[in-house]
């Protein structure tokens, strides 16, 4: 026969039920039970997604098609739909970023070229570390390799706009090459020439799908439970 020993949290500390356990008192935990069809995430994000971009490799073709198929499916996300012709990333951009609880970041093959792409995956680095934003790279046409190592089309791209504006400025140059080798090294999603965009997306989608599904849990947790957690440790003796 088992026992079973199961140990409570609340606000002041571990504590041991007496046994038969009141459940009116010790409410059935929320992700057991069935979320109501209006329940909305509990999140401090204005964004579910936050999409970055080489305009001129993929804003027409691939990430337009990936905003819509995101959109299709009830997924929040941001695109900067503007054709970007100054310097600094804007403020406005900075905060959509801040306020996105997932970063996909689209590296094609002159992603690296743009001084408003690298800044804004250090930012979005930043939020990795400061707000736990979920980080996913997608490899369009590029080798996660080359990526990570700035080499071959992609790494030419990148040597490119260094000679032309910042070969003087090696801290912002140094700061954005372990910005993509650390964005290179996470999980994504690398697509190959032959493959089929509609199949592609279909597959990052449903991982986003998956990730928002995860928040929505979470936020509902606590949400339903704000003050006392359950934290059931499960002890099986003979």
């Amino acid at each position: 026969m088992f026992k079973l020993k199961s140990l409570f949290r609340s606000m002041d500390g571990w504590f041991t039920p007496q046994f038969p356990i009141d459940f009116e008192r010790y409410p059935q935990h929320p992700l057991d039970q069935p979320l109501p069809e209006t329940t909305q995430p509990v999140s401090s994000f204005s964004y579910q997604v936050f999409l970055s971009f080489r305009g001129e490799d993929t804003r027409t073709n691939f990430t337009d098609h990936l905003y819509k198929a995101l959109s299709d499916k009830e997924i929040h996300t941001f695109i900067d739909r503007e054709l970007v012709k100054g310097e600094e990333i804007s403020s406005a951009l900075v905060k959509a970023i801040e306020e996105s609880r997932i970063s996909l970041i689209v590296f094609s093959e002159n992603y690296a070229s743009s001084r408003w792409c690298l800044d804004e995956l250090v930012k979005i680095l930043q939020c990795k570390q400061s707000n736990q934003q979920i980080v996913l790279p997608i490899f369009y046409k590029v080798d996660p390799s080359d990526v990570r190592k700035q080499t071959s089309k992609f790494g030419g791209a990148f040597e490119g706009h260094i000679e032309s504006k910042f070969k003087d400025n090696e801290e912002k140059v140094l700061k954005w090459r372990r910005a993509l080798t650390e964005a290179a090294n996470l999980s994504g999603w690398h697509f190959k020439e032959g493959d089929y965009d509609v199949r592609f997306i279909d597959d990052i989608v449903k991982g986003i799908l998956s990730r928002v599904q995860q928040v929505r849990d979470v936020a509902t947790y606590t949400a339903l439970w704000p003050t006392t957690q359950l934290e059931s440790i499960l002890i099986y003796k003979m």
